[in-house]
């Protein structure tokens, strides 16, 4: 009974390529899941939005950046 191998040697190339392959895998999967909390995004968004104009001395509200958000 006679052994079959690949016909190709693993070396420390292709480990790291396959690596980097996964990690990019592992960042598709986590932007894709992203976008399964749309709302939650959208009011991080509007908070982070208005936390900066308040650094900048800004006096709107959160409902008003909200507003100006929305149209």
């Amino acid at each position: 009974m006679s052994e079959n191998y690949p016909p190709y040697t693993i070396t420390d190339k292709i480990l790291n390529l396959s690596t980097k392959i996964m990690e990019k895998i592992g960042e598709a999967n986590y932007f894709e899941s992203l976008n399964r909390y749309p709302e939650l995004r959208r009011k991080t968004r509007i908070k982070s939005i208005h936390s900066s104009l308040a650094i900048e001395n800004n006096q709107l509200s959160l409902f008003q950046v909200e507003s100006i958000i929305n149209g």
